[in-house]
């Protein structure tokens, strides 16, 4: 299920990628430029037997290159705030195994300012709470050590914050952190924020999860950066668009 919405994820992705790049970019000065890259190159070949050409078209490789890259910018600028924040909120989907059910797992609560007062961890049954709540001053945060003893959704709670948890069952969303403030849902992920007073952040340790595709195994952003490009790839040349 989670391999195939992927693959559907990165097969929308592409073309609208192709799409903007096509739209943002000086289409013109990039196919002169992959001319010239291609010339330079020829060049290399034809006159292997004189040195001075061979430098010289060195030098015209080098700045055609630069020349391309910066035609190659405006697009790049462009996509990269929209697909880092597409990437970030698909880690909580693809990025996460189920905590397994009897392995120990931390929690952590990274707190806004100095901790006044003890915080408490509630869990439910199927949660064992193993250790009192150790405030680590360096990081600004207190540190739980809780262990899953049977396979639950569960709902942890601290200061009035809850947190998911996932423990020996696949669930489509697991997300590692819950924050209390959007910008640091923009910038991490993870749940959808609530007030938390006190609290920055809730954050569970789960095992890093690998997709199988094709028979291949993989962590889920390099098969979306694969199957993301290829399409996009596919889609540009099908439009006539330079890449």
């Amino acid at each position: 299920m989670k391999s195939l919405a992927l693959i559907a994820i990165s097969l929308i992705c592409g073309p609208i990628m192709a799409w903007v790049m096509g739209k943002v970019s000086d289409q013109e000065a990039i196919r002169q430029s992959r001319k010239r890259l291609v010339a330079y190159i020829m060049e290399l070949r034809l006159f292997i037997d004189e040195p001075g050409l061979v430098w010289q078209a060195q030098k015209n490789l080098f700045k055609e290159n630069i020349r391309h890259l910066f035609a190659m910018l405006r697009p790049a600028l462009v996509l990269i705030l929209p697909v880092a924040f597409l990437m970030i909120q698909m880690d909580s989907f693809f990025g996460n195994a189920p905590a397994p059910v009897g392995s120990a797992l931390l929690v952590t609560a990274e707190l806004n300012g100095s901790m006044t007062s003890p915080l408490n961890l509630e869990a439910p049954r199927q949660v064992a709470v193993e250790t009192p709540g150790v405030y680590a001053v360096s990081q600004n945060s207190v540190v739980w050590r809780v262990r899953p003893t049977e396979a639950s959704n569960s709902t942890l709670r601290i200061g009035g914050v809850s947190k998911q948890l996932v423990a020996g069952q696949d669930n489509f969303f697991m997300a590692s952190e819950r924050p209390t403030s959007w910008w640091g849902w923009i910038k991490g992920g993870g749940e959808l924020p609530t007030a938390g007073g006190i609290l920055k952040s809730i954050r569970v340790e789960y095992p890093a999860a690998a997709v199988r595709i094709f028979g291949w195994s993989a962590h889920w952003s390099i098969w979306f950066l694969v199957i993301c490009m290829a399409s996009a790839f596919i889609s540009a040349k099908m439009a006539g668009i330079t890449v």
